[in-house]
């Protein structure tokens, strides 16, 4: 095992371990629990296993394992921050909305 393998398998181990820590505490849903710990899981085998990845790699012509893993990796980061972004635009609109009712209410009294 080469050493950016070590690393990638403790990070996939310590990542494991925080997604069952916050959902223990309540702090993830059910579902939440189960996206976050495929996609550990995920990394965790095709770090610990790069050579069953070349399937999918030889159709996409990519060299190596790696450069199918980088270009993978801001695949994932571009969609994780498009559902954070669409996330954080519905909390200001209800946010925003609840001021307006509070203004309101407060402006009847």
């Amino acid at each position: 095992m080469i050493w950016i393998q070590l690393i990638g398998v403790i990070f996939a181990l310590d990542m494991m371990f925080i997604t069952y820590f916050y959902h223990r505490r309540g702090v993830f849903f059910l579902h939440d629990t189960i996206i976050w710990m495929s996609i550990w899981i995920g990394l965790f085998l095709s770090v610990m296993f790069p050579q069953s990845l070349e399937i999918v790699i030889e159709p996409f012509q990519f060299i190596r394992v790696m450069d199918f893993m980088a270009v993978a990796g801001f695949f994932l980061i571009f969609s994780l921050l498009f559902v954070v972004f669409t996330r954080s635009r519905n909390n200001d609109k209800k946010i925003e909305e609840l001021v307006r009712k509070l203004t309101l209410r407060e402006a009847e009294e």
